[in-house]
């Protein structure tokens, strides 16, 4: 059971990344917008 505790961290890192990645997405897309804002 030691090797579960390693996969599990594992998959936790790989979920929090899965959620940055997720929270960013609308944040990037966001950009050319708030860019067009400006320059209006």
């Amino acid at each position: 059971m030691e090797n579960s505790s390693g996969l599990f961290s594992e998959i936790r890192i790989f979920t929090i990344c899965k959620a940055l990645h997720n929270d960013m997405k609308p944040a990037l897309s966001g950009i050319p917008q708030i860019l067009e804002n400006i320059n209006i």
